[in-house]
């Protein structure tokens, strides 16, 4: 994988929103993923963005939620909020 540049917007609920709905674009089918929700602590962001990715995928959709990873943050810096999916691999 690589970290890539969606696009650029001037608050940290508007780029939430922006990468849920990114992600909502490019997922067909949310039961064959399994969403991450990665946070430098910034709990009210990771709530955010948790709320929106349930409205764009549905309740059901696999969403979890973990601490950055550091080699993360130290790039983004404290608050970040990330968002990832993953493909489910079938018979794993």
């Amino acid at each position: 994988g690589k970290v890539d540049v969606w696009g650029k917007v001037r608050t940290m609920s508007k780029a939430i929103k922006t990468a849920a709905d990114e992600i909502g674009k490019e997922i067909d089918d949310p039961d064959q993923y399994v969403f991450f929700i990665l946070d430098a602590r910034n709990e009210d962001g990771a709530l955010a963005a948790e709320k929106e990715l349930r409205t764009i995928l549905g309740e059901k959709a696999d969403i979890r939620r973990h601490p950055m990873y550091a080699v993360i943050a130290c790039h983004t810096g404290m608050k970040a909020v990330g968002l990832q999916y993953i493909k489910k691999v079938q018979g794993a």
